[in-house]
């Protein structure tokens, strides 16, 4: 396969779009770039969040609010009212990564889910700020409450984040308060690409499949320039969609740019094979 048919100048664009948003702090516009949503959707999907930002914020006129308090308005609204909570049934689903799938079916994973509540907590005078826990995303609402979109908003104790983290990791993560930092922007784009490509090596392992992970590597690599894993691998996307020519010269990229690390060697080694498949382990 010629890369010209997996990588186009609109793939391109895109990625442009993406880590520039990204590295400037605009959450929202480096999302719907990934996802190549529309102008209009879009511009739609941002009057929503304001829509329901005001709906948030008109639960807490009258008076200065406890952080637990704005954690209350904005879970009877996004939870309650507006019905969003996390996508139990095919968690997998790339749509579930996207965020006009997202905001228009209102199920998704816990990070796009968290990332509704910053939009919209931000749109009502509420800070909201992503948590990044070892494999689940929680917000914190006024710098104190913690809350869980993906179950309907539901409020969260340290005690329960460490349960958390003890269940998605079979006790092998180690709890300790660094957990709980604020993720950034850029942390979160990357997360969502990450999870994107997982959606793509999980639902779809054939050329579909591959083809997804491709692209959304594409993505990683341009945002991540300092990770030779995000370039190896896509080498080795390349290579399963028979875009040989680019997994051999992209081979010999991680080779150059990365002497001396575990990728360079394995790119070594499938650059002197001319491209095995075979997975990276």
């Amino acid at each position: 396969m010629l890369i010209e048919e997996l990588w186009s100048d609109a793939h391109e664009a895109r990625v442009e779009v993406c880590v520039r948003a990204a590295l400037r702090g605009d959450l929202t516009e480096a999302l719907f770039a990934i996802e190549g949503a529309p102008a209009d959707a879009v511009a739609a999907d941002e009057a929503l969040l304001e829509v329901w930002g005001q709906r948030v914020a008109a639960r807490l006129a009258g008076g200065a609010a406890s952080a637990e308090e704005q954690a209350q308005a904005l879970a009877a609204v996004l939870g309650g009212e507006l019905g969003f909570r996390g996508d139990t049934h095919d968690y997998y689903q790339a749509r579930n990564s996207h965020l006009h799938e997202v905001i228009t079916h209102r199920r998704g994973l816990p990070i796009l889910l968290s990332v509704v509540w910053m939009e919209v907590g931000a749109a009502a005078g509420i800070h909201v700020e992503g948590v990044g826990l070892p494999g689940h995303f929680i917000v914190r609402v006024g710098h104190e409450a913690l809350a869980d979109p993906f179950g309907g908003g539901r409020p969260l104790e340290v005690e329960d984040c460490k349960r958390i983290v003890h269940e998605m990791s079979q006790g092998k993560v180690v709890w300790h308060d660094e957990l709980l930092a604020t993720s950034t922007v850029a942390q979160i784009v990357e997360r969502v690409l990450q999870n994107l490509v997982n959606s793509g090596s999980v639902v779809s392992p054939g050329s579909s499949g591959a083809e997804h992970v491709f692209r959304t590597l594409g993505f990683l690599v341009k945002l991540r320039p300092d990770a030779p894993a995000y370039l190896l691998n896509r080498a080795i996307a390349a290579e399963r969609v028979g875009a040989r020519k680019h997994a051999h010269d992209t081979f010999a990229e991680v080779i150059r740019r990365f002497p001396g690390s575990r990728e360079a060697r394995i790119a070594a080694e499938r650059h002197r094979m001319g491209g095995a498949s075979r997975p990276l382990n």
